[in-house]
């Protein structure tokens, strides 16, 4: 390593040809490597480990400068018809200035490119990407029934919308609407019992009630004979009868009953008066009865004397269809 103070004045001259062979062995070198010291400043040096030359400040290195212009043939081996070449990127991004409305079309619309279609590619339309921008974050197309259902039950409930055609395999026309009224409601008769009527004692004397006045009625599928209701049509029907014994009637059995005119008991009422007392009794039933099956109010006593009837207003027959 060189001593740029050497040699000096003071030095032996055995000595000077050494301290010269030492700097030219630095300058050689390029300083690369080397250890010189007492460099004067603006010594230039060759850093192989940096790649780069480096200029003395007089303390320390520092890069020569931070760009060089040089004129090289190649760069990479290729010249530079090649790295001016677009064709040979493949890397980094294109320069706004490359890329233009004129050599490329209008970037925000324009027609210089045709819009894509399901077998060809293009652009795409306004449309189809509001379209895009619609569907859900994560949205298929092949969800199974069992996911379908469980989101249709996250919005079900009152007022939720959903409008089914069947319910439980049935169309909406099998039921009825919430204002619908059965038959009970359009096809009715009552009649009211409106005079004393005598009744004979024995177990086995029963007496057609005479119910002379009708008091209330709708719809066609019930009339009166005389002593009878006569159903129209088949159906349910419920039937009613309430009478009402007069006082003193003394001890024993009373009942009442309605009944089909072949003798099938709808509704049956047994009491066993105690002392004399005013007697109340109604009869209530359901039945299926076919059409002209008439039903008669009967009663029936065993006190051992003719007993009254009373005509009080709780005293009536009645019969409603319901189906």
């Amino acid at each position: 390593m060189a001593d740029f103070n050497k040699p000096a004045l003071t030095d032996l001259y055995q000595n000077f040809l050494a301290f010269l062979k030492d700097r030219d062995v630095d300058l050689a070198k390029m300083f690369d490597g080397t250890a010189s010291t007492n460099l004067p400043v603006g010594t230039v040096r060759w850093n192989s480990g940096a790649n780069r030359f480096e200029l003395w400040s007089g303390t320390a290195w520092g890069p020569l400068t931070a760009q060089y212009a040089i004129d090289v043939a190649t760069l990479g081996g290729q010249t530079s018809a090649f790295h001016r070449n677009a064709a040979n990127l493949n890397a980094g991004i294109l320069p706004a200035a490359r890329f233009n409305n004129t050599t490329h079309g209008v970037r925000s619309g324009g027609t210089q490119h045709a819009l894509a279609t399901p077998t060809a590619h293009g652009f795409m339309a306004s449309t189809d990407k509001s379209k895009l921008n619609g569907i859900e974050t994560g949205a298929t197309a092949d969800q199974t029934a069992a996911e379908i259902l469980a989101a249709v039950k996250t919005v079900d409930g009152a007022g939720s919308g959903l409008d089914a055609d069947t319910l439980d395999g049935s169309h909406a026309s099998t039921f009825a609407a919430a204002g619908h009224t059965h038959g009970a409601a359009a096809s009715y008769m009552v009649r009211k019992h409106n005079a004393t009527q005598a009744i004979t004692s024995g177990n086995n004397a029963p007496k057609t009630v005479l119910f002379a006045t009708q008091v209330d009625a709708a719809g066609t599928d019930i009339s009166w004979n005389g002593s009878s209701f006569i159903p129209a049509v088949a159906g349910l029907y419920l039937i009613t009868v309430a009478v009402q014994w007069n006082g003193l009637n003394g001890n024993g059995w009373r009942w009442v009953e309605a009944t089909t005119f072949n003798k099938a008991s709808i509704a049956h009422n047994l009491v066993l008066a105690q002392g004399n007392l005013s007697i109340k009794q109604t009869a209530t039933g359901l039945r299926e009865l076919a059409a002209g099956e008439s039903v008669t109010a009967l009663v029936g006593q065993n006190s051992g004397a003719t007993l009254n009837l009373s005509f009080a207003d709780h005293t009536y027959f009645s019969i409603y269809k319901l189906a």
